[in-house]
């Protein structure tokens, strides 16, 4: 037989503590994709996303050539593989996919005369170019230099650097 624990009850210590590991687990399995969501959503505020939304923000996908699986920086917030990028007659077309509709941010379609090319830049180590997106500026945005050399066709000479970028030219 056996002996009654301090609660005067056998087992009861035990079921105490498993309703507790229950509730924590509960709590943390619920919490912890609201507080992801939360965390993501700061981050697109601080990238400067919601601005370029309201003003280049698109419904369709215009026809022209899409990258896919790109690395993007909007302000200073990187995008690892996530976005789709289209050169388009009538603009750069930014698409986070999946990733934009969670955080309710939809495609962009910026039209070539918004766009300045800026300084050279890098991105996880490999040869970018910032752009400055709207006049007045509403956001830095950084593409590979792969993207830019697409792009180059579609811009003005205005908008082309004055200068040969340093380091990163092949």
């Amino acid at each position: 037989m056996a002996e009654p624990n301090r609660y005067g009850r056998e087992g009861a210590g035990m079921q105490v503590s498993l309703v507790i590991i229950i509730l924590v687990v509960v709590v943390v399995v619920l919490t912890t994709p609201l507080q992801l969501i939360f965390v993501l959503r700061n981050m697109v505020r601080r990238s400067g996303l919601p601005e370029l939304a309201r003003f280049y923000g698109v419904s369709r996908k215009p026809e022209g050539e899409m990258l896919s699986r790109q690395v993007v920086r909007v302000g200073s917030v990187y995008f690892r593989y996530t976005v789709t990028v289209g050169i388009t007659r009538m603009g750069l077309y930014i698409s986070m996919g999946s990733f934009g509709k969670l955080l309710k941010t939809p495609p962009l379609l910026i039209p070539w005369g918004d766009i300045e090319a800026g300084v050279s830049a890098r991105l996880y180590g490999r040869p970018a170019i910032e752009l400055m997106v709207g006049d007045p500026a509403i956001a830095l945005v950084t593409v590979t230099r792969e993207v830019y050399d697409a792009m180059q066709p579609h811009l003005r000479p205005a908008q082309l650097p004055v200068a040969p970028l340093q380091g990163v030219w092949r």
